[in-house]
């Protein structure tokens, strides 16, 4: 799932919305680690993984 966060004209509500909208089981959802996407990234990261963790999901990094 692109999220969208490297995208300046989205606001953190939208990636987050994005996010959301097309994750589903066994999805690779992924978020740029990268000064241009930071401020969305920090906004949706921790909302993300709560709204997740809330419906039972894990969570693991790709190397």
């Amino acid at each position: 799932v692109l999220t969208g966060d490297y995208n300046e004209s989205l606001t953190g509500h939208q990636v987050f919305e994005n996010a959301t909208k097309h994750t589903k089981g066994g999805s690779i959802v992924v978020f740029h680690d990268s000064i241009k996407a930071a401020d969305r990234v920090l906004y949706v990261l921790p909302r993300f993984l709560e709204y997740y963790s809330n419906k039972g999901y894990t969570f693991s990094a790709l190397s």
